[in-house]
This record gives C-alpha cells, sequence and structure tokens, in this order.
C-alpha cells in the first residue's frame, strides 16, 4: 500500500514540477495541497518530493501550512525521509520564494 501512495503522489507532485501554467495537465500546489489535505503521510511524501526536486521553500511552506512535524517523517518507510524532514525543519521560512 505503502508504495502505491508514494507513486499517487509523485504522479500528481510532477504535474506541479514538470509542467507550465497554462499546460492542461499542470496542478497548482495549492491544488495539490487542497487535494491532500488532512493526510499528512501523503503531505509529508509531497515535502520529500519538493525537497528532493530543489523546491525547498515550497516544502517549507507545505510544512508550515499543515502543522507537520518532523516526527510525521520517522514513520516513513524511505531511508531518507527523516533526514528531510529534519533538514526542512531548520530551514528559515522565506514566504517570497515559496510559489
Amino acid at each position: 500500500m505503502e508504495q502505491k501512495k508514494r507513486n499517487s503522489v509523485g504522479y500528481f507532485v510532477r504535474k506541479f514540477i514538470q509542467k507550465k501554467s497554462g499546460e492542461k495537465e499542470y496542478l497548482s500546489l495549492d491544488t495539490l495541497e487542497e487535494l491532500l489535505k488532512d493526510l499528512n503521510d501523503c503531505l509529508v511524501m509531497m515535502c520529500e518530493l519538493l525537497h528532493k526536486a530543489n523546491m525547498t521553500m515550497e516544502a517549507k511552506g507545505v510544512f508550515i501550512r499543515h502543522k507537520l512535524k518532523v516526527g510525521d517523517f520517522m514513520s516513513l518507510v524511505s531511508p531518507d525521509c527523516a533526514k528531510i524532514g529534519k533538514e526542512i525543519e531548520a530551514l528559515k521560512y522565506d514566504k517570497t520564494k515559496d510559489w
């Protein structure tokens, strides 16, 4: 089940990262957040993918807006996830660089 969730979140996150605003399949970050609202494990996966795509301020914004904690990152199977959660938490948030 974990892998299916990860694949689904990855599919939607790629529609934000790889598509341009005017394209048919583009999904904005706020649409993604609304879609995954209250699904902390999916939001954590989204933060992880954004962080890996060098979109750290976007990841930090999601982290703050959904009141995620480092402990949420520890519950996932991904070996890098706990480390990424700590890195995101330690980032100084700059709202002007968030999407």
